[in-house]
């Protein structure tokens, strides 16, 4: 078993490239509680890291980068995705893109191009699935089989030194994520008919393109939890 502890964000965007782009069978399997940088335009990704130190423009590039490899990857390795409902929510309201980044916000082309993205891989990709829970998930991570994890731990990332973990090679380990992985797809609190999905995406975008305002009471509610009183 191998274990890596990451101590910055680089680290961790690294093993995340590294990962995905070694990957020879899946389901490549993620939840989270933000949206992938995969959806993002470049130049989005770009912005979020122009006012940067010089060290962390290399995580913008190995972001890019990882998106074509994940694209490359679409039409031969399954994957599935489920996010929290306020990650749809929020960026559809507010334009914010992760609670612990509340200042940044995708401008309205953005935000209508990154869900114009996600739609049409849904769509094209019959092995492409993603799904959306109103159940507060246990972390952030990503499972490659046949056996690795990795789990994003930023909960106050702006001054803990922690900012993710990989484990690999442990068969138990990795079938407890898989399981809970499972768990929250399989949830009556979790949506995870793709039509439904693709559904949602559709009205939301022929709302914004029509020039009214986006019905999120069409989209599921988080569950309330301590996280959030």
């Amino acid at each position: 078993m191998t274990v890596k502890i990451f101590t910055d964000g680089l680290g961790y965007v690294k093993a995340l490239y590294d990962i995905e782009e070694q990957a020879t069978k899946g389901p490549i399997t993620f939840t989270s509680s933000f949206l992938s940088s995969i959806y993002f335009p470049k130049h989005t990704i770009e912005r979020f890291y122009s006012n940067s130190p010089t060290d962390e423009m290399e995580s913008c590039e190995t972001l890019v980068k990882r998106q074509q490899i994940v694209l490359d990857h679409l039409n031969k390795i399954p994957r599935k995705e489920i996010y929290e409902a306020e990650v749809f929510t929020k960026i559809l309201s507010q334009g914010i893109v992760h609670e612990q980044e509340p200042s940044y916000r995708v401008c309205p082309s953005e935000l209508r191009e990154t869900l114009k993205n996600i739609l049409q891989l849904l769509i094209k990709y019959p092995s492409f699935e993603i799904a959306i829970t109103s159940e507060v998930l246990p972390m952030v991570f990503t499972l490659v089989p046949p056996s690795t994890v990795i789990i994003d731990i930023r909960i106050n990332y702006t001054y803990q030194k922690i900012q993710g973990q990989l484990i690999e090679g442990d068969e138990a380990i990795f079938q407890v994520f898989t399981d809970e992985f499972s768990r929250l797809w399989e949830s009556p609190r979790t949506i995870s008919k793709k039509q439904s999905i693709i559904d949602l995406l559709t009205k939301s975008l022929d709302q914004w393109d029509k020039g009214e305002n986006i019905d999120l009471s069409c989209w599921p509610t988080m569950k309330k939890t301590d996280r959030r009183e």
